[in-house]
């Protein structure tokens, strides 16, 4: 095996692009408070015949099943935009107004806008320095307009981390960083010597210090300043949130692993790179370090953030029964986009799911831009992290290249498991061509239990 150097750690590939079954899954955009939305971009591959549309938010059916606490730090509007195969939702909250697309991303913003909001009221009058959170105590005054992409949030935030990210992140970077294809550094947050204390601090307010939200960097980044000039304690938890959830960060309470968060707090991006290589190596028998190796075009993927990559590693171990890991990994490293590498992550979140508690895979089946897998039964299963489906033309372009998928990977039947609603057009569409289809999996209970202790934990 090769470990990632100076070099190595730093080249980046430059991957073709994926067809996109499930179209532009952007992270968090932020406005100013009273912001009105501008036009509306389209979706990748929209077209006359992509369904738009505006629905109730109580009749969405994944939201029933999906529990999102009231709080009295955010509303959400009843009105929400349907583009294509997600949802984009506006939320409101006293620090301003967030756009944000996808059911997994609306559950992620609404405890950040907790944590935030917590850390306001809370900050007055406590022992906590007072220009410690300044920046996060002004938002919604103006200062950040609406944006309708994450790359734009992150950049902004970058000239807020300034000097400071400069000054103190340069001397440890292990190479220069290489950008996702939206222009954004994924690591940036997890480096340098504040970088310990950020990921510490969301570790503790189960944050992802790799957000896109830049008020939630701003908070991570100021009270990691005050931690390092001796403001605040090292370690110090800043407070308890009522009734907080450690899955807020996945779309499936089995998708939270500890031993998996406690990686990416105690790991930076280099060395949490190369604890991932040593383990894909002894797990699988995958070696990083040629150029075009699987592992390596994965690892050293910038679409992907270290979380992400943290995380397909637990959900791949899962799997490991699986035959093809390596064709997976070369799958996974092939991903083009951010909003991809976030669809994506979540698909194998789910295929494990369904591995451990319904139906046993044998075999991986990339089929376009879906990472399936054929069961032990004969069945060509995919999994897609959707919150709706309504027909129009791509729909049949998937279910042929699915049926030519499962011929060639010797499967029997085929059946597609989504999170998100399909209409009934689409379904009397797949089943005529012989494709069984379930929707709304999340209101399965095999869905809903948290993961089973690991009895292998602490062993590499």
């Amino acid at each position: 095996m090769k470990w990632p150097t100076r070099g190595k750690a730093g080249r980046f590939a430059r991957l073709p692009a994926l067809c996109a079954v499930a179209m532009l899954c952007a992270g968090l955009a932020v406005g100013a408070e009273g912001s009105a939305p501008g036009p509306r971009e389209p979706v990748i591959g929209s077209g006359p015949d992509v369904p738009y549309r505006t629905v109730h938010r109580d009749d969405i059916p994944i939201l029933q099943t999906i529990v999102i606490p009231r709080s009295e730090n955010y509303t959400i509007d009843d009105h929400v935009i349907v583009d294509g195969y997600f949802y984009t939702f506006t939320v409101h909250c006293p620090h301003g107004t967030y756009q944000v697309v996808s059911v997994r991303n609306l559950i992620k913003l609404c405890h950040e806008i907790d944590v935030l909001e917590h850390f306001r009221k809370e900050e007055h009058g406590s022992h906590f320095a007072a220009g410690v959170g300044e920046s996060v105590k002004n938002v919604g005054k103006g200062a950040v307009n609406v944006v309708r992409h994450p790359g734009v949030a992150i950049k902004k935030v970058g000239h807020g981390l300034g000097r400071f990210g400069r000054l103190l992140a340069s001397p440890f970077r292990e190479d220069k960083p290489v950008l996702a294809s939206d222009g954004t550094d994924r690591s940036l947050l997890g480096r340098g010597p504040a970088g310990g204390e950020r990921r510490l601090l969301a570790y503790e307010l189960g944050l992802d210090v790799y957000t896109y939200n830049p008020n939630v960097q701003e908070l991570l980044n100021s009270v990691a300043r005050s931690r390092l000039a001796g403001k605040l304690p090292v370690g110090a938890t800043i407070f308890a949130l009522p009734g907080g959830s450690v899955f807020t960060l996945s779309l499936t309470p089995m998708g939270h692993d500890q031993s998996t968060e406690e990686l990416i707090r105690d790991k930076g991006p280099f060395e949490l790179r190369r604890e991932l290589a040593i383990r894909y190596e002894r797990q699988f028998g995958l070696e990083y370090g040629p150029e075009k190796a699987p592992l390596t075009k994965l690892l050293d993927n910038p679409n992907y953030s270290p979380r992400e990559q943290a995380y397909l590693y637990r959900y791949l171990l899962d799997l490991r029964e699986v035959d093809g890991v390596e064709r997976a990994v070369e799958f996974l490293g092939a991903v083009s986009s951010p909003e991809k590498a976030g669809i994506v992550s979540t698909q194998v979140e789910l295929l494990s799911l369904l591995h451990k508690r319904a139906k046993p895979m044998a075999q991986f089946v990339p089929v376009r831009n879906t990472l399936g897998a054929r069961s032990r039964d004969g069945t060509l299963c995919l999994v897609i992290s959707i919150d709706t489906v309504r027909f129009w033309s791509d729909v049949i372009t998937s279910l042929k290249l699915s049926i030519q998928a499962a011929r060639e990977a010797g499967a029997e039947r085929i059946e597609f498991w989504s999170t998100g609603d399909i209409d009934q057009k689409s379904v009397e569409a797949s089943r005529s061509m012989g494709v069984a289809v379930h929707q709304n999996i999340l209101e399965n209970p095999l869905f809903r239990r948290p993961r089973e202790p690991d009895v292998a934990r602490g062993r590499r």
